[in-house]
C-alpha cells in the first residue's frame, strides 16, 4: 500500500501565516501532548523540547468560552473579549482594546479585567498556571516615552471558541 508524504521545510512552515503555524502546532505536538505519536510514527522527542513547543496561551472550547463569559462579567472584560474575537487572528493589539474598553485610557485601566480573565481561565482549566493570553515582545513607546501599544495573543481554538460563543461570524 503507498502512503502519502507531506514534507515541509522551515522555510514553507516560516512562509505560514501565524494562524496557520499555530494550527499545525497543534495538529502535530497537540498528538503528542495526548499520547498519540506512536499511532502517527511520530518519533518521540524528550519532554523538554515538546514542552516547549506546547507552550503558549490556554486552548478553551465554546463551552468553556461561554463559561469565560458568563454572568457576572464587568464591562471591561467583555470588551476585552469581543475585541480579540472581532479579529481576523488570534493576534490582537492593545490600543485596539483599550479604544473598545469603557473608561480605559492606558493599559493600567485594564488590571482588573486582566487579572479577572486569567482566574475564570484557571478556574475553568482546573490549572493554576493558565495563561488566557501571551504577550508578544515588548511594550511600545514613541519618542516620547509614552506608551503606545503591544501585541497579544490567544489560542486558536480560543480564538474560534471565543467567535462563536459571542456569534461572530467569519
Amino acid at each position: 500500500m503507498n502512503k502519502a508524504t507531506l514534507t515541509l521545510t522551515i522555510a514553507d512552515i516560516e512562509a505560514l501565516s501565524l494562524v496557520a503555524r499555530e494550527e499545525l502546532q497543534q495538529l502535530f505536538f497537540g498528538a503528542l501532548e495526548q499520547g498519540v505519536s506512536s499511532a502517527f510514527g511520530v518519533r518521540s522527542e524528550p519532554a523538554e523540547a515538546i514542552s516547549e513547543f506546547l507552550e503558549g496561551p490556554a486552548d478553551l472550547t465554546v463551552a468553556m468560552c461561554r463559561r469565560l463569559i458568563a454572568h457576572p462579567i464587568h464591562d471591561k472584560s467583555l470588551a476585552i473579549l469581543r475585541t480579540i474575537a472581532q479579529n481576523e487572528t488570534p493576534r490582537f493589539r492593545m490600543a485596539d482594546i483599550l479604544a473598545a474598553a469603557p473608561d480605559a485610557k492606558e493599559p493600567n485601566d485594564l488590571r482588573g479585567a486582566w487579572a479577572g480573565l486569567s482566574r475564570r481561565t484557571r478556574t475553568i482549566l482546573s490549572n493554576d498556571e493558565a495563561e488566557f493570553v501571551w504577550w508578544e515582545g515588548e511594550l511600545i513607546y514613541d519618542d516620547a516615552h509614552k506608551y503606545v501599544d503591544r501585541v497579544g495573543r490567544v489560542s486558536v481554538i480560543t480564538h474560534q471558541s471565543l467567535r462563536t460563543a459571542l456569534g461572530i461570524r467569519s
